[in-house]
């Protein structure tokens, strides 16, 4: 199979994943508590902070063109008044050292964890999250801007509004199995009571107003989020008009049966339709897909046996068949809104990157691996990470 010269092939990382001490962020004190969500604490992950020039240099020598990292907001503002110039300047290094070893750096702004103090505030309910955020990126990019390219402002903005839904499914008793996140395998035994007045008395706020960005999110919340996106991208285009800027969602390859269009119709909307007013301005759209969603006429149904991994790493059970690369979604996505947009994602083990369909719907500027270096060639994994990105562009 034939790429052009600039095609990308890369990995990618989410900072708090993989940098370790990530002690300001919702996620490390979160972490700590006794009555944790979380399986393990980060402590040192796999210590790329420390790492990142030679796990750079392993991508080269590996033929890898591209690294998709993201910035930790808590390393740069720890707190509200105060910025670290001196993680700027880490920031700064590791740039430039994708560079010098001939890596295109895609960066993404929020990747999930957040400052402690900004949940102590709100969080991603608080109206104010939406300046704060564009401060922050604009701080960076005055700083760094110069050294980027690609600019993803949220991961998967979409990821609160679908665990809200998600977990309206299993209250209702419906199918939660082909989902678009991993969360912790919480058994019957955890006490959630506990585990909420513990996370409200970490952040020092009432448990009915914590707002950490992969918690349910509400409609407003959506709309904060929207309004978050909106004003960092121009904020980043005031400073550095060049960067190609745009947000990712999580969505997944919704397919239907007979009967099924009209909830198909209707997901696609709830997933995707009403955040299209928000990135008519921007220069790609991020599309991170893990799995598919059939649907029939009275809604979710579950996928055919044989079409269903029995079991990750993680302990997920995630549909493959006809995978979001190798189906109709992207090409009816791109029939639908032909405008200039990339598209980033994540796709399973049974990667259909080869399969003609992928090149035919629009030119494709790269693709990037679901499994980061580090799970592959590094003895220092500690911790299981899973990101992906795909990149493609239209003319």
């Amino acid at each position: 199979m034939n790429f052009p010269d600039e095609f990308l092939i890369g990995t990618a990382t989410a900072a708090h994943q993989v940098e370790g001490n990530n002690i300001y962020s919702d996620f490390w004190a979160m972490e700590q508590m006794k009555h944790s969500m979380f399986a393990e604490p980060s402590k040192d992950a796999v210590d790329h902070y420390h790492h990142y020039e030679e796990d750079i240099r392993l991508m080269a020598e590996s033929g890898l063109n591209a690294y998709r990292f993201s910035i930790e907001w808590a390393r740069i503002q720890p707190t509200e008044e105060e910025w670290n110039e001196t993680e700027i300047d880490h920031y700064r290094k590791v740039l430039l050292c994708c560079h010098e070893n001939g890596i295109t750096p895609i960066v993404t702004m929020h990747h999930f964890s957040s400052p402690k103090w900004l949940i102590s505030s709100g969080g991603w309910e608080n109206p104010q999250t939406a300046e704060l955020f564009a401060a922050y990126c604009k701080r960076v990019i005055e700083e760094l801007g110069n050294l980027m390219e690609y600019v993803c402002t949220i991961n998967e903005a979409n990821m609160g509004v679908q665990i809200a839904h998600m977990m309206q499914d299993e209250n209702d008793g419906k199918n939660t199995e082909n989902v678009q996140v991993g969360l912790s395998d919480l058994d019957h035994t955890f006490d959630f009571q506990a585990a909420m007045q513990e996370t409200a008395e970490t952040f020092g706020c009432d448990p009915t107003k914590l707002n950490i960005f992969l918690f349910p999110r509400s409609p407003e919340g959506d709309k904060i989020i929207i309004d978050a996106h909106k004003k960092a991208r121009d904020a980043m285009k005031e400073v550095c008009p060049k960067l190609k800027i745009g947000m990712t969602l999580s969505l997944y390859d919704i397919q239907t049966i007979a009967g099924g269009e009209k909830k198909a119709a209707e997901a696609w909307e709830e997933d995707f339709g009403h955040y299209l007013p928000a990135i008519k301005n921007d220069d790609f759209i991020g599309v991170q897909n893990y799995t598919r969603k059939i649907m029939g006429a009275n809604g979710h149904m579950l996928p055919v046996k044989d079409f269903c991994v029995p079991e990750k790493p993680d302990g997920i059970k995630w549909g493959f068949f006809n995978a979001f690369l190798g189906s109709t979604a992207l090409e009816e996505l791109y029939k639908k809104y032909p405008v200039r947009y990339a598209v980033c994602g994540h796709v399973h083990y049974r990667s259909t990157v080869e399969r003609d369909g992928i090149r035919h719907i629009c030119p494709c500027l790269g693709y990037h691996t679901e499994w980061p270096l580090y799970h592959l060639a590094d003895d220092r994994a500690q911790t299981h990470i899973r990101d992906a990105l795909y990149i493609l562009e239209t003319p």
